[in-house]
Order: C-alpha cells, then sequence, then structure tokens
C-alpha cells in the first residue's frame, strides 16, 4: 500500500479517479473509498480482486453507486 486509506479517500472524494490494486486493502477500506467514489462520482478501478469473494466485490459495488470497476482477471 503506498498510500493510506484515509488518503485514497481524500483524493477520490475530491473527484479523483484512481486505479487501486487491493492487495492489503480490507473489505471495509474498499466499501469506504467505494462510498467516496459514489459522494463525488469518481471512476475507481480495482485490480488484484482474486482473494476477494463475490459477495465481498457485490458490496463493494453497491457502496459505489456504479462509480467502481472491479477487474477481476488472474494475476499473470
Amino acid at each position: 500500500m503506498a498510500f493510506t486509506v484515509d488518503s485514497l479517500i481524500r483524493i477520490v472524494a475530491a473527484g479523483g479517479g484512481l486505479i487501486i490494486d487491493c492487495h492489503g486493502y480490507t473489505l471495509d477500506s474498499l466499501i469506504r473509498i467505494a462510498a467516496a467514489s459514489s459522494a463525488s462520482g469518481a471512476k475507481v478501478i480495482l485490480t488484484n480482486t482474486a482473494g476477494f469473494a463475490v459477495d465481498s466485490l457485490i458490496r463493494i459495488g453497491a457502496a459505489s453507486n456504479g462509480n467502481i470497476v472491479i477487474d477481476t482477471r488472474p494475476l499473470q
């Protein structure tokens, strides 16, 4: 994690779009970022999501109101 969750939330809340490698981030942290994207309209792409259950990814998507793209491709 190069940035703290609070820093990412601030960027997204200000309208900045991000690509986030999910490795090392908790589900709750990603939901918080997703909620910030919902409020600001910023687009966020989540990569490296293989470690999350489908229900967890659904929770993230629901919190984002359509502003999150979840990359489900396996790492190579």
